[in-house]
């Protein structure tokens, strides 16, 4: 291994706390041949920058629906982690309409289902490293204060 070789592996290593990247940087060390997976793994990572690492909080219904539309285009998965009656949702967004009209987000999720997200909520978008997409969560409930004049 090379001098600049082993100081990207040390900058790798104390940067990361990534158990995949950890087992792939071991096996460049030790000059074990990498396996088909194993550079996916790194070509993904590579594509990564600490900008598209980011967790959104406190988002309103408006800011949520774009932002998760900004993540379809650019092919990032978005998972709803919404609950409904059934609880927890957890299911994958393919896509997300703005409805004006009824002032709700209508997310269609895989397996047909569907979601709505209101302007009454907040919400927070988080990266989840080890699975590698967003989750789509509810932050609180909004309520608008109504002056009364007396």
């Amino acid at each position: 291994m090379k001098a600049s070789e082993f100081t990207r592996y040390l900058h790798l290593r104390n940067k990361t706390d990534d158990k995949d990247l950890e087992r792939i940087l071991d096996k460049i060390m030790i000059a074990e041949n990498l396996d088909l997976a194993d550079f996916k793994y790194l070509f993904q990572y590579d594509s990564l920058l600490d900008k598209d690492i980011k967790d959104y909080y406190y988002l309103s219904k408006n800011a949520t629906h774009q932002l998760i539309t900004e993540f379809l285009e650019h092919g990032v998965k978005v998972i709803c982690n919404l609950t409904d009656r059934d609880g927890k949702i957890g299911e994958e967004i393919l896509s997300i309409e703005n409805d004006f009209e009824s002032e709700v987000s209508i997310l269609k999720l895989k397996g047909n289902k569907k979601s709505t997200l209101n302007d009454k909520f907040l919400y927070n978008i988080n990266f989840l490293p080890k699975k590698k997409h967003y989750s789509l969560t509810v932050q609180d409930e909004y309520f608008e204060k109504i002056t009364i004049d007396r």
